[in-house]
């Protein structure tokens, strides 16, 4: 007798845990349903189910080795860019670094000229000044008028021969000298400072 109550004592715990999950269940729905969007929560469900039923289908080994193989020719691909572009990268910066070596060695082989001397200003400036006069410049003629020796106006006029700031014209029987496109521009340049002999007329 004492066996059946406690039997159907668990019976009746049984049910009522029942009845009061059931009524939960029913409460927590509908508090649910009044704050969220049901028919969205149970798409992705769908579709977490469909996606569970796909993996768990049998596909056959020939699939699984072509997406492996796929997998890794991907794979290969990226590596693949990866080092072009890399190796593309150093010779760009191996080319700026020679580059910057062949600018160095060209300083280096044509290094800068020094400036001219006080007979050289001299000398340019005596020829600028015939020359803007329209008048031939005797080479004969100029020195002795700028206090220079013949040798010492020809060593100056050598130095600016050779930098391409003067030329030789040879003409009844003597020989002349004028400014070169190059002499000019070096005369009208604001740099340069015109001798105190030649800020009058020369004559």
């Amino acid at each position: 007798m004492q066996a059946s109550n406690v039997v159907q004592g668990f019976r009746l715990k049984k049910i009522l845990g029942w009845t009061v999950g059931t009524i939960a269940a029913w409460a927590v729905t509908k508090m649910f349903d009044s704050y969220y969007d049901v028919s969205l929560l149970s798409a992705l469900w769908n579709s977490v189910l469909s996606v569970g039923s796909w993996l768990g289908q049998s596909f056959p080994i020939q699939l699984w080795m072509l997406a492996g193989l796929t997998i890794c020719v991907l794979l290969l691909l990226g590596v693949g860019f990866w080092t072009i572009n890399d190796a593309n990268r150093a010779l760009e910066d191996a080319d700026k670094k020679l580059n910057a070596a062949y600018e160095q060695i060209a300083e280096l082989k044509t290094p800068a000229l020094p400036p001219l001397t006080k007979e050289q200003d001299k000398v340019i400036a005596a020829i600028a000044a015939y020359d803007s006069e329209g008048e031939d410049c005797s080479t004969r003629d100029f020195p002795g008028r700028i206090g220079l020796t013949l040798l010492e106006a020809d060593g100056a006029m050598d130095v600016l021969e050779a930098r391409k700031l003067i030329s030789f014209q040879y003409y009844n029987a003597g020989r002349f000298v004028t400014l070169t496109p190059a002499g000019r521009a070096h005369v009208l340049h604001p740099d340069f400072v015109i001798p105190q002999l030649f800020q009058s007329r020369k004559r």
